[in-house]
C-alpha cells in the first residue's frame, strides 16, 4: 500500500513540499542487459510514484480523499541524482478520484513533466571540475528559486473551521470511534459480513439456464442487488454487554455510531 503520511504533523503550518531530492543508487545493481531505455523508464517511474505519493499525502492533510476530490491542483518538483547525473521532474496533481465508480468517468488527469538524465560535469581531476554543464546548474537553481504564492480561495473546503483534525473533537466517544473506524478501514481487513457465495448449481440452473424459476428467491442477485456495493455503515455496531450498560436498566444494546446522515 501507499503511505499517506506526510513529513509534518497534522495542523503544522508547513503543509506543502515543493522540492524533493532523491538518489538513484539502485541503478548500480540493475542488470545492464535491460538497456538504456529501461533505465530511463525506471527513473520516470520513480519520479511519478514518489511525486504522486508525496502530493497525495498533502492532499489528505487538506481534507481531500478519493471521494472528496481536489478542488485545486497541487504541484511539486522532484530531482533524482547520483551527484553527476541529474533528472528534473515537475508533477501536478489534479485528481485523486480513483474508486471504481468514477475511474472511467473522471475527466481530470495528473501531469508529469521530466527530462532525461543530464551530466552536471564530465569528471573531477585534482580537485577541479571539468566540463561543467551550466544548463543543469541553472535548472537546479531555478527549482530552488520557484517561490510559492498564497492562494485566495479556501484551501480546506471539506474541513470544518473548529474541527480540522481528530484531536479537535471534544467528544471522547466520537473521537475514539472515528479513530478506530479510520484505522480499521486503512488496515484493509476483510469485512465481517463476507459477500454471499454463488454455488455452482445456482450458476448452472439459475443463471446460465433458468430452470428453477418457481423456487423462492434467496440470493441478492436474484433481486437485482449488487452485494459488492455496500454502504460503510451497513454493519452491526459493537454490542454492549448487560454488565457495562448504564444502571439501573438500559435497553440500548449497541454502541452509538457517528456516520454522517447521507
Amino acid at each position: 500500500g501507499m503511505d499517506l503520511i506526510f513529513q509534518v504533523w497534522p495542523g503544522d503550518h508547513d503543509e506543502f513540499g515543493l522540492l524533493s531530492v532523491q538518489g538513484r543508487g539502485y541503478m548500480l545493481v540493475r542488470n545492464k542487459s535491460f538497456g538504456a531505455q529501461d533505465e530511463l523508464e525506471a527513473l520516470h517511474c520513480q519520479a511519478m510514484k514518489s511525486s504522486f505519493g508525496w502530493l497525495c499525502a498533502q492532499a489528505n492533510y487538506q481534507g481531500f480523499t478519493t471521494y472528496n476530490d481536489l478542488t485545486y491542483p497541487l504541484a511539486t518538483q522532484t530531482v533524482i541524482t547520483n551527484g553527476q547525473e541529474w533528472s528534473f521532474y515537475a508533477y501536478q496533481l489534479n485528481t485523486i478520484t480513483m474508486h471504481n465508480e468514477q475511474m472511467d468517468e473522471n475527466p481530470k488527469h495528473n501531469i508529469c513533466f521530466g527530462t532525461k538524465p543530464q551530466q552536471l560535469y564530465e569528471t573531477v581531476e585534482n580537485g577541479k571540475v571539468k566540463g561543467l554543464n551550466e544548463n543543469v546548474l541553472k535548472t537546479l537553481v531555478q527549482f530552488y528559486l520557484n517561490t510559492p504564492e498564497e492562494r485566495e480561495h479556501d484551501m480546506k473546503p471539506y474541513l470544518g473551521k473548529e474541527e480540522q483534525v481528530v484531536a479537535d473533537i471534544e467528544d471522547d466517544k466520537k473521537r475514539c470511534w472515528l479513530e478506530d473506524r479510520y484505522k480499521h478501514i486503512m488496515a484493509n481487513r476483510p469485512r465481517h459480513l463476507l459477500p454471499p457465495e454463488t454455488f455452482l448449481w445456482e450458476k448452472i440452473y439459475k443463471i446460465q439456464h433458468n430452470t428453477r424459476f418457481f423456487e423462492k428467491k434467496r440470493q441478492p442477485w436474484e433481486y437485482g442487488i449488487n452485494p459488492y456495493k455496500r454502504r460503510l455503515d451497513e454493519h452491526l455496531p459493537p454490542y454492549i454487554p448487560k454488565v457495562v450498560r448504564p444502571y439501573p436498566r438500559s435497553k440500548k444494546k449497541f454502541e452509538t455510531t457517528y456516520y454522517p446522515d447521507v
